[in-house]
């Protein structure tokens, strides 16, 4: 019983990050397309980076029947992403 309840307290934790990663994601991309309409340009180079590595949070954390190829290849690709710049 006891092995039960920490599995649901990981799943329980795992949920929370991944809601808290997505609402500061959300907020971040707001900011990120605010700066892009009306400025300051600096805001641009500051939320569109934080943006993407939030999302790469996102799928490093993430579970789920994806194959884990397919994790990694999503991680590789936002990874490449940031290094990107663009």
């Amino acid at each position: 019983m006891i092995g039960s309840l920490d599995v649901y307290r990981q799943c329980e934790v795992r949920d929370t990050l991944t809601v808290v990663l997505s609402v500061l994601t959300l907020a971040s991309a707001s900011l990120s397309i605010r700066a892009e309409c009306r400025g300051p340009r600096y805001q641009v180079y500051i939320f569109k980076p934080l943006t993407t590595f939030l999302i790469l949070l996102i799928a490093v954390h993430a579970t789920g029947p994806a194959a884990p190829l397919y994790k990694y290849a999503i991680v590789a690709g936002l990874v490449c992403s940031l290094a990107g710049g663009g």
